[in-house]
């Protein structure tokens, strides 16, 4: 039987809604985490936790955070990148193809921690009708270009330079 206990409630951690804008953002935290599968309640799903920091303007030091799947997508016409793949571009500044990103793993997603980019944040309303902030996209850092992979540059000079039967002088 409790006799004596005081009953403390939670401490709600509420934030500042951020403006719509582009940030440049540093990773700050790369963790492992699960979450409950979309429409299977009871089924668990691994997750890569993401936490970003702002770099510089008013915002200096605010956090942002991005849950995504352990896939590494890098889009086709029939459907778009990965959250993974478009946080690893843009931290890299490398576009892969799909057998490059058959190659990435553990370590070269820890390697993302301490990189640079910019987050694209937008404000929503919650499944609680709340206005949120959200990372709805990323981008390289300010005058990071992306390039294409070594891989993929090849494969693009080998098929410029297709030799093409009427070519051939015998």
């Amino acid at each position: 039987m409790l006799n004596n206990i005081t009953f403390k409630k939670p401490e709600k951690r509420e934030f500042e809604l951020l403006p719509e804008e582009v940030y440049e953002v540093v990773i700050s935290s790369i963790e492992e985490g699960e979450r409950v599968v979309y429409q299977h309640p009871d089924e668990k799903e691994e997750i890569i936790k993401f936490t970003f920091e702002i770099e510089e303007g008013e915002y200096k030091g605010r956090k942002l955070w991005k849950d995504c799947s352990p896939i590494m997508w890098p889009g086709s016409d029939k459907g778009s990148p990965s959250t993974l793949y478009l946080i690893y571009s843009a931290g890299t500044g490398k576009k892969l193809s799909m057998e490059e990103c058959e190659f990435v793993g553990l370590t070269e997603i820890n390697e993302l921690e301490g990189k640079r980019l910019r987050a694209i944040v937008i404000q929503k309303k919650s499944s609680k009708g709340e206005l949120v902030n959200k990372v709805d996209g990323f981008l390289p850092a300010r005058g990071v270009k992306i390039v294409e992979s070594e891989e993929s540059m090849i494969n693009t000079e080998l098929e410029d330079n297709k030799i093409n039967e009427s070519d051939i002088p015998y």
